[in-house]
C-alpha cells in the first residue's frame, strides 16, 4: 500500500515538473511575441522563418536522435546520470557546431553549452533534463536571432539530447561486442549500399539529403525490428 501509494506521487510530482516546463515554455513565447518591434519579421528568403522547413528539421531530429536511442536501447538500455561531462561537451560540441552552423571555429561555443547540460544530465533524470531543451532553444534562437519560435529551434532539442545516448554507450561500450555488432548490422550494411546505387542510377548523383536517408532508414529498420523482438522476448 505504501509502494503503491510513493508510486502515485512521483507519478503526480513528474506530471506538475512537465506542466511547469510547458507552461514556462509558453508564457516566454507569449511575452516575446508581445514586445513591441523586437522579433525579427517572417520573410520568405529567410529560410529559419519559413514554415515549409519545419518537416526538414523534424526529420533531422528524429535521425539525431532516434539512432542512438535506438542503440542505446538495444545494446546498453542505462538511463542513470552521466558521467563523462567533458565527452559530452566534446561530442555535442563537434556535432552542434559542425551540423549546425558547419563551422569548426563554432565548436568552442557549442561546447560550452553542452558542458551546462553535461552537469544537467549528471544531476537529474535523463527526461527531465531532455525537456527542458526546447525552452533553452527558444533562450538561444532569441539571443541569437531575435526569433523564439523559428525553425532551427527544434534543432537544438536533437543538440542537447543526442549527446546522453551517445555518452551513455560510450561510458558502457565494453558491453557491446564489436563483432556481434557488425554481424547484427550485415543487413543494414547491405541495404545501405543498394540504396546508393538505386540513388545514383534514378538521380545521376547522390545529394547529401538522399544519402543521409539511405543510410537512416536501414537503421530505423534494423531498430525497430530489435526492438519488437526484445519485447516478444520478454512477454513469452
Amino acid at each position: 500500500m505504501k509502494k503503491r501509494k510513493n508510486k502515485n506521487l512521483s507519478k503526480s510530482n513528474n506530471l506538475i515538473y512537465v506542466l511547469i516546463i510547458i507552461a514556462i515554455n509558453a508564457l516566454i513565447i507569449i511575452i516575446l511575441l508581445t514586445m513591441p518591434d523586437y522579433l525579427r519579421k517572417p520573410s520568405s528568403d529567410y529560410i529559419p522563418l519559413h514554415p515549409n522547413f519545419i518537416l526538414v528539421f523534424l526529420i533531422i531530429d528524429i535521425i539525431l536522435i532516434g539512432i542512438p536511442a535506438g542503440f542505446h536501447k538495444i545494446y546498453i538500455n542505462d538511463y542513470t546520470p552521466i558521467k563523462s561531462l567533458w565527452f559530452f561537451a566534446v561530442f555535442g560540441g563537434i556535432t552542434g557546431g559542425l551540423i549546425g552552423e558547419r563551422s569548426f571555429i563554432m565548436i568552442i561555443p557549442y561546447a560550452i553549452l553542452m558542458l551546462i547540460y553535461a552537469f544537467l544530465y549528471k544531476k537529474f533524470t535523463w527526461w527531465k533534463v531532455a525537456i527542458t531543451t526546447y525552452l533553452a532553444a527558444i533562450l538561444i534562437e532569441n539571443v541569437m536571432n531575435r526569433s523564439p519560435i523559428q525553425i532551427p529551434t527544434l534543432l537544438w532539442i536533437a543538440f542537447f539530447i543526442h549527446p546522453y545516448f551517445i555518452t551513455k554507450i560510450w561510458e558502457n561500450k565494453n558491453q557491446i561486442n564489436l563483432k556481434q555488432l557488425i554481424y547484427d548490422l550485415r543487413y543494414v550494411f547491405l541495404s545501405i549500399i543498394i540504396l546508393l546505387i538505386l540513388i545514383k542510377f534514378i538521380v545521376k548523383s547522390i545529394p547529401i539529403a538522399f544519402a543521409i536517408l539511405a543510410v537512416a532508414i536501414p537503421l530505423f529498420v534494423f531498430i525497430g525490428l530489435k526492438l519488437r523482438k526484445i519485447k516478444k522476448s520478454k512477454i513469452i
